[in-house]
This record gives structure tokens, sequence and C-alpha cells, in this order.
């Protein structure tokens, strides 16, 4: 993905979802868009990896919801918010394939739960290390996901040089 379409994608959904769960935490913007990358940046492929966008799996996104969100009513509210009214009630999996900033919010719950794995820099292995841990992804995807961040990290550095 061009960098253009990296950045339109930063600031036409990520930054919203971002401001909607009253987030500012610079290294969520980064970890979102690579994993976006690394999931093949099309949430309607059918790979057999996990529904949507950032790839995710029925069974993660049921657990994200009873582990950890449910336990913060403030969150909870706000990432409710951003599902469709009914359906999330007929087909709440569905919601990770066709709504993208309800997606990109469970994605950013699955990293606040594994906050503790945040790199300290935008680093690929580390970045990818943080999001597999956070996503439910195992090991299999790692090379695709630290392309996909060592690819996004390579675009940056190139655009602040130019």
């Amino acid at each position: 993905m061009d960098p253009a379409t990296q950045r339109g994608f930063q600031e036409q959904v990520i930054a919203p979802v971002l401001d909607t769960l009253s987030l500012t935490e610079a290294m969520l913007s980064p970890l979102l868009l690579g994993a976006a990358l690394g999931g093949g940046f099309c949430p309607w492929l059918e790979q057999g990896e996990g529904l949507g966008l950032y790839r995710l799996k029925e069974d993660w996104h049921h657990r994200l919801w009873d582990d950890f969100i449910a336990f913060r009513p403030e969150l909870a509210s706000r990432v409710r918010g951003l599902a469709s009214q009914q359906g999330f009630l007929r087909a709440p999996h569905q919601e990770l394939v066709g709504n993208i900033p309800y997606a990109t919010a469970i994605a950013v719950c699955g990293l606040l739960r594994h906050r503790r794995y945040w790199p300290e820099k935008a680093v690929a292995g580390a970045m990818t290390r943080c999001w597999l841990g956070a996503s439910g992804h195992t090991r299999d995807q790692w090379r695709r996901y630290r392309n996909a961040y060592a690819l996004m990290l390579r675009q940056r550095q190139s655009l602040a040089v130019a």
C-alpha cells in the first residue's frame, strides 16, 4: 500500500476511532496500521485466519468482550457505539468484516489488554510480537506481519527524509 493510502487510513479511520475511545497513545496508530497491512488490508478475503481487516477470530473476539471490555463500562460503551445497532445483535462477529471502525476499536482493545507488551520504539520485530500476542495470532503469521511492519517503517522513514 502506498504511503498516501496509509496516511489516509490513519487519518480517516484510526485517528477518529482513537478519538472516540479517548486514547492518545502514539504507539497505537502504527501498531494498527501494520496489523491492517499484515492482514492484507482487505476485510473480506477468506484466508481462514480470521475475520476482517485485522484477521480476528470469532472466539478471540468473544473472549475479548467477556474477559476485558465488559469490565470497563466506559470503554464498552464507546466500542458498542461504533457497532451497528441491529447487525451487532444479530451477528456480532460480522461487524469485524463490514464495520471497519468497530473492527479497529476491537483491535485497539486487544492491544490495550496486552499493553505490557507494547514496544518502546517502532521496531518491526517488537511490533510484530506485540500484535501477535494482542490479537491471538500464532507464530505461523510471524513473517507476514513482520514484513508488513518493516515495510510501513521503511516508508515512514523515506517520507521523513524526503
